[in-house]
Order: C-alpha cells, then sequence, then structure tokens
C-alpha cells in the first residue's frame, strides 16, 4: 500500500517532525519483493509519529528479509497501532546472505537518536510462514528488534494453530472465535466476530 514514510529531509542535522495518520486502509491481495516488504507499509523511517487505526491486510507476501504482514522495517521512528488485524500468509525463501527478519513487523531498529517506541493495542492476527528453513529472527511480532525501547503491547492475540511460533498473546484457533478472548475490544462500534469469515 505505502513503500515508505520518511521526512522530506533525512540527511539535516536537525529532523523535522512528521505526523502520519493511516485510519480504515487496508490491502487485500499479493505482495513481492526482496526486503522491507510490508502489508500496509514498507519501511517507516526517522518519523516522530505514524498513527495505524481500525486497518487490516489479507492476503499473501513473499520476501528474502524484513518483511511484516503489517510493516516492513521501523528505523529510528515512533509508530502506534490500535484495532488492526491481518490475515496475510507469508512465504520467504531461505538466503544464506539475508537475515530473515519476519513477523507483524519484520525489523525494528534505533541509532539512538530521537524518540523510538512501539505501541500496539487491540490487535489480532491469523497469519502463517512458510519457507524452506527457519530463521533465528521469526517471531509473531517483531522478528528482530534492535531498539533500545521495548515495546508497549496490550490486548494482542494470534493464532498459535497457524502461527507455529512461542510469542505473547498466543491463542488457539477456537480462542480466537470467543468473544471474551478480546478483552478491551470495542464490539460496539469496531469490531465484529463473524463465524464465517474469522
Amino acid at each position: 500500500l505505502i513503500g515508505k514514510i520518511e521526512p522530506l529531509d533525512t540527511f539535516s542535522e536537525v529532523i523535522e517532525s512528521n505526523t502520519v495518520s493511516i485510519s480504515k486502509s487496508s490491502f487485500q491481495g499479493s505482495i513481492s519483493g526482496e526486503r522491507q516488504v510490508g502489508g500496509l507499509v514498507g519501511v517507516v523511517n526517522l518519523s516522530t509519529s505514524i498513527s495505524i487505526r481500525e486497518s487490516f491486510t489479507k492476503g499473501s507476501l513473499n520476501a528474502l528479509e524484513s518483511a511484516g504482514f503489517m510493516l516492513g522495517e521501523i528505523i529510528s521512528s515512533s509508530i502506534e497501532f490500535n484495532d488492526v488485524y491481518s490475515k496475510m500468509d507469508m512465504t520467504y525463501t531461505y538466503d544464506e546472505s539475508f537475515l530473515g527478519n519476519f513477523g507483524w513487523i519484520g525489523a525494528r531498529m534505533g541509532d539512538g537518536s530521537g524518540t523510538h517506541s512501539l505501541i500496539l493495542k487491540r490487535v489480532y492476527q491469523q497469519t502463517s510462514m512458510q519457507g524452506l528453513s527457519a530463521y533465528e529472527n521469526m517471531h509473531a511480532w517483531v522478528g528482530w528488534d534492535l531498539d533500545e525501547s521495548n515495546p508497549m503491547l496490550s490486548d494482542i492475540y494470534y493464532d498459535h494453530d497457524r502461527l507455529s511460533l512461542d510469542d505473547i498473546g498466543m491463542k488457539t484457533s477456537e480462542e480466537l472465535l470467543i468473544k471474551e478472548t478480546y478483552v478491551h475490544f470495542d464490539f460496539d462500534t469496531i469490531w465484529l466476530i463473524d463465524t464465517s469469515l474469522n
């Protein structure tokens, strides 16, 4: 959907703040690339405030490195996800010259300057990964996290029957069909459980 989000001048001594809001957006289809590949955004670089809310991704994704069901790579940026889900199936090809880095977000890193944060609230995924071999940097949420700040994660869930990685928020397919699983999700105005779709 979006290749890159970053300030206009990334080489300036003082990086200007930039605020981006993505709301009620979706991608449904197939994505293929080598690295920095994401369902909604490929890479976010040196960005002060990125908000992604009430959005989703569905379909398939094929990549070699830094690939995410939602976002490929974050570099020295602050990002918040609220009320977002993914139903992407990822296929990766093992290549010893690449690091892998796969998850909701493929890779996250900070260069020691500026403010960096990652917040996930009321998020779920029914995703899968298929490839020729396993990488160390494969996780449900952040494949490879080199940022100094700890992510803030609340009310996040993923289907462990489909994505067989042990991480925060793992649930069975059956549990994800039960409304009570989603503790603070707003089922009056935002969310809906439809067993024929979910």
